[in-house]
């Protein structure tokens, strides 16, 4: 059964709607919204569909549903009203804090027709959530895969990006997968360029005036294989606009657009100090004077990341052989070929896929053993 929560300060009404809905639905009741709000901490199992009148003592009904929609937004909110308080129910809904409102007194059939439709929207809201999680990103870890196949350099950059990105979103205790995915593809416009120029770019040697150029078109490359693809539109744009300081973002770009290229951005500059530099401490130092002088970052994103590095778990760097790596060890140092070929850059965490890949290619190649490699505590 469907599990649903009734919230009602008249201990009668709670019980005339449980003695004509729990044949229908798994029911819990509630005497005020801060006993709801106990409910729903201390159950196992999440409730699909709230109904609250709005008259309630200590926090009325929009003031608990807004608390439930900030800790669980996927519960389907729905709000008994009087109809001297129809506004209140009206602006309510118009800013999305409920699903729908009902008058009092409310026909029992139509409390359970409107609750059945909270399921169902509760329902959509979860398989669409199922789709991003799974299938969605799961589309976007090919393409990921398939960089690493074709650019071992940019895909290596692209990883140490991504899990910056990671760090500073928990930090700020956001979610935005579109800049996660954004980080994640950040890198694949480098499909385009050799590979014998990308490991100019990664060991710093100076490009050539036409090489330089090719870099330099990566981003606007990346947006146009990836703004094609259906809810990408967002990664797209952040992806476009890499490299770019908060000076240069254009004034229109709408703010979650704005803040997943400002995140991007600071985790861009952040990896790039930290090849120049080597140790963390010096490339955050370098990242925090260039923000004081020519104030191109959002501080409040850099001020995440330094507090996000401070706080990580310590790790080890050790050496392994290609028997012994295992799934989530990242490489410290670049992997090489005897004959001092890269192989995979450093940075580079190891997948199921990358293993298969590095079996694949010590087959014909002799790979320089052992390998650095990180380990999280």
């Amino acid at each position: 059964m469907d599990k649903i929560l009734l919230v009602d300060d008249e201990q009668s009404v709670l019980e005339g709607f449980h003695r004509n809905l729990h044949k229908f639905f798994e029911i819990e009741t509630a005497l005020s919204s801060i006993d709801a709000l106990h409910i729903l901490r201390k159950s196992e199992t999440p409730f699909k569909v709230i109904v609250s009148d709005l008259k309630m003592p200590t926090i009325d009904g929009i003031e608990f549903f807004n608390k439930v929609k900030e800790i669980y937004p996927d519960i389907t909110r729905i709000m008994l009203t009087g109809k001297a308080d129809l506004e209140d129910a009206a602006k309510a809904v118009n800013q999305g804090n409920i699903f729908r409102f009902l008058t009092k007194p409310c026909p029992i059939e139509d409390l359970k027709t409107t609750i059945e439709a909270g399921i169902y929207q509760y329902n959509l809201i979860k398989a669409e959530k199922i789709l991003l999680e799974k299938t969605f990103k799961g589309s976007v870890k090919i393409l990921t895969d398939l960089l690493s196949l074709a650019s071992p350099i940019a895909f290596g950059k692209a990883s140490r990006i991504a899990r910056v990105v990671k760090k500073i979103l928990e930090q700020l205790k956001i979610q935005m997968w579109e800049v996660e995915i954004a980080a994640m593809l950040s890198q694949i416009g480098c499909i385009t360029i050799p590979e014998n120029t990308l490991e100019k770019i990664y060991k710093n040697t100076g490009l050539s005036n036409e090489e330089d150029e090719m870099y330099k078109k990566q981003p606007e490359t990346g947006y146009n294989l990836i703004s094609n693809i259906p809810r990408l539109e967002v990664t797209a744009k952040i992806i476009r606009n890499q490299n770019k300081n908060i000076n240069e973002i254009h004034p229109q770009e709408d703010k979650k657009t704005a803040l997943g290229i400002s995140i991007l951005n600071v985790a861009i500059e952040y990896d790039a100090l930290v090849q120049k530099e080597k140790k963390i401490p010096l490339a955050i130092a370098a990242l925090i004077k260039r923000q004081q002088k020519d104030k191109i970052y959002n501080a409040q994103i850099i001020d995440a990341l330094k507090s996000a590095l401070e706080s990580e778990s310590s790790f080890e760097i050790t050496d392994v052989y290609i028997s012994d790596l295992k799934k989530g060890m990242i490489f410290s140092d670049d992997v090489v070929s005897e004959n001092g070929t890269l192989l995979f850059s450093k940075g580079l965490e190891v997948t199921e896929s990358l293993k298969m890949r590095m079996d694949n290619i010590s087959k014909n190649t002799v790979i320089k053993e052992p390998i650095s490699i990180i380990i999280v505590q």
